[in-house]
């Protein structure tokens, strides 16, 4: 909680502290801008790795000088199609692009640091940790796997809306939201999810877990 607030105040100018009972696991301490949000979503869909918003800065600085400008800044967005996130017209583009980039770029340098790209980090691990969260409540929930859980989450229908999930999983007792498996699934793109989504972003799951409980040893051996 304290470390959500220093990088809250230090990149967004908060100075609002509620208290942690007041919060879900997987919010922010502080009221982020829609904008911020929705560019968010877009990092989270886009950069799926263990590390995406790191990774998405590493393209947004491909010149390698740990900043970006604005006319870095201004391709890197237009290429991940943020229009789907954020409406806007044709005439607004340039605004809000150049607007999300100064509320990033809070000291108003012109130079979106790596350190100030950190709020960034902190909404990106947000998204994934109420994705874990979900898919953890599923998987403990339905030990049988999909093939026990499609039915009971969606009875004869075949796709769920983003909505319809969250009534679902929340009969079953799990309080988060499921914008997070959304996104992952088709980025928002269709507001659902099939059987088949589904079990997909089960297995991506697993393997993760795999992967960070059971790190491969890259050393060589004499």
């Amino acid at each position: 909680l304290e470390e959500r607030h220093r990088l809250a105040s230090l990149h967004l100018g908060s100075t609002t502290q509620p208290s942690e009972s007041s919060l879900t696991p997987w919010a922010l301490g502080v009221e982020v801008p829609e904008e911020l949000l929705a560019f968010s979503e877009m990092l989270f869909e886009k950069f799926p790795g263990p590390r995406g918003a790191e990774a998405a800065f590493k393209v947004l600085d491909s010149k390698k000088r740990g900043f970006a400008r604005f006319r870095d800044f201004e391709p890197f967005i237009k290429a991940q199609d943020f229009w789907r996130y954020r409406e806007f017209t044709p005439e607004e583009e340039k605004s809000t692009f150049r607007g999300l980039f100064k509320t990033l770029d809070n000291k108003s340098s012109g130079e979106l640091t790596e350190n100030e790209w950190q709020v960034m980090v902190a909404l990106w691990s947000e998204q994934d940790l109420a994705l874990r969260l979900l898919i953890n409540f599923l998987v403990q929930r339905f030990p049988g796997g999909i093939e026990e859980m499609w039915p009971v989450l969606a009875g004869s229908r075949r796709e769920l809306s983003e909505e319809e999930l969250g009534v679902a999983v929340r009969s079953l007792g799990f309080s988060g939201n499921c914008r997070a498996a959304i996104l992952r699934v088709d980025g928002g793109e269709t507001g659902g999810v099939d059987k088949a989504a589904l079990q997909d972003l089960l297995q991506y799951h697993d393997v993760e877990e795999e992967e960070e409980e059971n790190p491969e040893n890259t050393e060589e051996t004499c």
